[in-house]
């Protein structure tokens, strides 16, 4: 059985979730700890539980979901697995962070394994289904986790609103396309983790979401 811990980290109130197979091997989705407090009671909570990091997944390169990258690689040797159309917008985060007035590391981040729409992940004996849905960057991806009916979108889908397309690499069309197309054909309990904000389900934002409700 899958365990799912939640963190929230960053000013921009970022979801950060860590992964748990029974066999305690987990991953780490969307690293966004900025402050060196955050980092500790990410990294204290993998020590203190006894868990083995078998990757850090990217569902986009936006610099909010990717502050922690260096504190994680440069202290332990996790692969970055990531959709390489938003190598980029990964590359460019420090400049985009300085923009909004935070600091990041200027040294080059490495994509190294390159997530290919369709391909099934395994964290110990639990399998994700990664779906490459463009539109919120060029390379987001959500990851269905089918044993628990559980998605992981990143910024492709809130509680009732949607990610933002005004940034490099969106796509207003796209994104509402893959949603109806790949989201909405998952079974309508499926719960879905997004990375900012609240859960919710595929039923209730077919239902009540004013931006896809009518798709």
């Amino acid at each position: 059985m899958l365990h799912i811990k939640q963190f929230i980290f960053n000013p921009f109130q970022e979801n950060t979730y860590v992964l748990i197979d029974e066999t305690k091997t987990c991953a780490i989705v969307d690293p966004g700890n900025y402050t060196p407090k955050e980092t500790l009671k990410l990294k204290s909570f993998i020590a203190e539980n006894q868990l083995k990091v078998k990757m850090i997944l990217l569902t986009h390169g936006h610099f909010d979901h990717i502050f922690g990258l260096h504190a994680l690689i440069k202290t332990q040797n996790i692969p970055v697995y990531a959709n390489i159309l938003d190598k980029d917008i990964i590359a460019t985060a420090p400049q985009y962070a300085q923009r909004y007035g935070f600091s990041f590391p200027q040294s080059s981040i490495t994509i190294n394994h390159q997530i290919e729409d369709g391909e099934t992940l395994t964290i110990g004996q639990t399998k994700l289904l990664a779906v490459h849905l463009p539109g919120h960057s060029k390379g987001s991806m959500f990851f269905y986790i089918p044993d628990n009916k559980i998605a992981i979108v990143g910024d492709i889908l809130f509680k009732g609103s949607i990610g933002r397309t005004d940034l490099p690499g969106g796509n207003l069309d796209e994104l509402l396309d893959g949603i109806h197309k790949k989201l909405f054909t998952l079974p309508s309990e499926t719960k879905v983790l997004s990375g900012h904000g609240p859960s919710t389900s595929i039923e209730t934002e077919k239902r009540t979401n004013p931006f896809v409700s009518s798709l």
